[in-house]
C-alpha cells in the first residue's frame, strides 16, 4: 500500500492530474454522499456527462440542468479538499506509516 500512495503522491507533479484529499477532520460536505465521475468534452459547445455509481451497477446522466447539480457538488468538495502540496506531504507521512 505505501507503493501506491507514493506513486499518488508523485502523480501530483502530472500537468493532466489532479490529487487532493479532504481530511476526515472536514465532517460533512455537499457531495460526500455520492460516488459519480464527470465527464467533460471542451467542443464548441461544452458538454458535461455524470457516471453515477450504485451498488447494482450505474447510471449515465446527461442534460445541463441534472449535471449541473454534479458540477457544483464537484466544486464543494474541491473547496472541502486541502491543496495539492498539502495533500502531497499527507499523503508522503502516510506512506513513510506503513
Amino acid at each position: 500500500m505505501a507503493a501506491q500512495i507514493t506513486w499518488l503522491a508523485e502523480a501530483i507533479d502530472r500537468p493532466n492530474v489532479e490529487v487532493q484529499v479532504v481530511p476526515f477532520s472536514v465532517g460533512y460536505y455537499l457531495g460526500r454522499s455520492s460516488d459519480y465521475t464527470i465527464f467533460g468534452y471542451a467542443v464548441r459547445t461544452p458538454v458535461s456527462i455524470v457516471y453515477l455509481e450504485r451498488y447494482d451497477g450505474g447510471e449515465y446522466i446527461g442534460g445541463r440542468k441534472r449535471t449541473d447539480l454534479f458540477l457544483t457538488m464537484w466544486e464543494h468538495t474541491k473547496a472541502a479538499a486541502i491543496g495539492p502540496e498539502q495533500t502531497r506531504r499527507m499523503l508522503l507521512d502516510l506512506a513513510a506509516s506503513f
